[in-house]
């Protein structure tokens, strides 16, 4: 049971929804999960949402290559 409002904690971080991070953060205080555990959860939400960040960047890449008229794009 703590795995899960764990997970849910990080994706309600991940999909930055207030009232369902208030919601779980309490859950997880109330299931005895420290804030040492809240914040490991809540960094891999945040790498894996800073992840797609990073990997548009081959989109933009792309764009300047088509700008170009060059076939320098990664895919």
């Amino acid at each position: 049971a703590k795995t899960k409002k764990l997970i849910a904690y990080a994706v309600a971080n991940a999909i930055q929804e207030p009232y369902c991070i208030d919601s779980y953060a309490s859950a997880c205080t109330g299931a005895g999960i420290s804030p040492e555990e809240m914040s490991e959860a809540l960094n891999v939400a945040a790498v894996i949402r800073g992840g797609g960040t990073v990997a548009h960047w081959a989109q933009t890449l792309n764009t300047i290559a088509r700008k170009r008229g060059t076939d320098a794009g990664y895919s």
